[in-house]
């Protein structure tokens, strides 16, 4: 007795291929955003880490007992710099100057323990997408010792 139904030839149909197809497709942009994605990220850690290192180094210069002006000439400056053009925004009028110190200053410590000289260290990390960068500002202080 023969069965009733007929086999088919081995192979796919058209509508098979067009399915995976699609999927396939689907993978590969998700893999594309993935990866746009994944390398700003790493473009913006990286502009983020060079401008917090050196906002840091500005400060610490500058609590060793050096003035604002010796800050900047010890500093590497922007020109021919690609790392320090990429990741901070030049402060201020003068080309090249990519740390700021504002707002110098005396603090008394309290019960006669004497003073303390303080300054804002500023520094602008710059966006990598856009043109709103980010103000990195703190405090620092030291003995007074000029």
């Amino acid at each position: 007795m023969k069965p009733s139904f007929q086999s088919r030839p081995g192979g796919y149909t058209i509508l098979e291929v067009l399915v995976a197809s699609a999927m396939v497709g689907v993978v590969i942009g998700g893999a594309v955003a993935l990866a746009g994605t994944m390398n700003l990220q790493v473009e913006t850690a990286e502009v983020t880490a060079v401008a917090i290192n050196y906002h840091d180094n500005a400060s610490r210069l500058w609590q060793l007992g050096l003035t604002p002006s010796e800050v900047l000439a010890v500093l590497p400056h922007v020109t021919n710099n690609r790392m320090l053009e990429s990741a901070i925004v030049p402060s201020g009028t003068a080309p090249g100057i990519q740390v700021s110190f504002t707002g110098e200053g005396t603090t008394t410590l309290a019960n006669s323990m004497g003073t303390l000289e303080d300054v804002t260290c500023t520094v602008t990390i710059r966006n990598p997408v856009s043109t709103a960068h980010q103000t990195l500002s703190s405090e620092v202080y030291r003995p007074s010792i000029r």
